[in-house]
């Protein structure tokens, strides 16, 4: 059963990254970066579908919020069960995404923000001055 759903809830995904509208996250998302689901949209939170690594499922990432961190950065995959888990998150500034990098750390490929940047440690990415 797993086998089937996940294609397509993948095949959505996708399409949800070519669609115009601003589509609401799923609540695991909006919870896990403090934003409630009026501000939980692609568009306000800067979601980005990535397959950081290669394995033909997109992961995502946001960044959100303020305060001293300037914006928080936040990056999610989908586990066994279809939900999305928090695999990685650091302060950055607000300008939001600057890159994904062409170099990897442990198979996943290197996020580049201003001043912070986010490498796969193996479990999780964190974030790095540079």
């Amino acid at each position: 059963m797993k086998g089937l759903l996940l294609p397509a809830v993948f095949a959505i995904l996708i399409s949800m990254t070519w669609a115009s509208a601003d589509l609401l996250l799923p609540a695991e998302v909006c919870s896990a970066i403090g934003a409630n689901s009026n501000q939980c949209t692609e568009k306000q939170v800067n979601a980005k579908f990535v397959d950081l690594n290669k394995d033909g499922i997109k992961e995502l990432i946001t960044n959100w919020g303020g305060g001293s961190c300037g914006s928080q950065y936040y990056v999610f995959k989908l586990d066994d069960s279809i939900k999305w888990k928090l695999i990685g998150n650091w302060c950055g500034c607000e300008t939001g995404i600057t890159r994904i990098g062409k170099t990897t750390h442990n198979k996943y490929l290197d996020i580049f923000t201003c001043g912070v940047s986010g490498f796969f440690d193996g479990e999780k990415y964190v974030g790095v001055r540079q």
